[in-house]
């Protein structure tokens, strides 16, 4: 799906940042700015929204340096970027492009871990793609609204009343009955992707906006 929407497969973050950023960064520095240059550039290499803790005093504290590296602080930036925005990101799919990708084999859906992508159990993911599994191509293709809740309602009966709310919305959040939604959410990506290369990636990533969906 990323290279369909972007025209080229997905970037590996840390092969760029390592093979481009961090040499221009390293010329930039030597070329007019040594006074700059800090003696070690230490990066924490893996700046999520996971790894910042606010204590009750509001205290910001940065865990997990289990990944630090030598490398540039511009890498954390890059890091916490993406991964707040496209890593972290929920891309909602239609049901019948979930089970093209993860296709009908139960042992690929243990080894890609799909309740993990899909916010819920994997007994509740197996079963969600189960049912999937069952039904004709035309149906598949033709899932209303009204469909999906069924199923999903269908898929999480088993589990307790505060489970099944919680799973409910996470795969609601997660399928879409029309591929206009994904597409809208590829296109937002595609948006901020450009502001953040082009411009100012504060405002215009604000700014940034997907066609509005029915």
């Amino acid at each position: 799906m990323y290279e369909r929407h972007f025209g080229s497969e997905m970037p590996d973050l840390k092969e760029l940042v390592q093979n481009q950023v961090k040499p221009r960064l390293e010329h930039l520095a030597r070329a007019g700015l040594p006074g700059l240059r800090p003696l070690v550039g230490l990066a924490h290499g893996d700046l999520n929204a996971a790894n910042i803790m606010i204590d009750a005093l509001d205290a910001v504290w940065l865990i997990d340096f289990a990944t630090s590296v030598e490398l540039p602080l511009f890498t954390d930036m890059c890091k916490f970027e993406m991964a707040c925005l496209f890593e972290y990101a929920i891309i909602p799919i239609t049901p019948q492009c979930l089970l093209e990708f993860t296709t009908t084999n139960q042992e690929i859906w243990k080894t890609l871990g799909v309740g993990e992508w899909l916010g819920v159990g994997e007994d509740t993911a197996h079963r969600l793609l189960r049912e999937l599994a069952s039904l004709d191509a035309e149906r598949l293709q033709n899932f209303d609204q009204c469909s999906l809740e069924a199923l999903i309602d269908e898929v999480t009966r088993q589990l307790s009343p505060q489970e099944r709310v919680q799973a409910r919305k996470a795969l609601l959040a997660r399928l879409a009955r029309s591929q206009a939604k994904t597409d809208s959410a590829f296109m937002y990506c595609t948006a901020i992707s450009n502001a953040i290369l082009s411009g100012d990636s504060i405002l215009e990533s604000l700014n940034a906006k997907a066609p509005h969906i029915e």
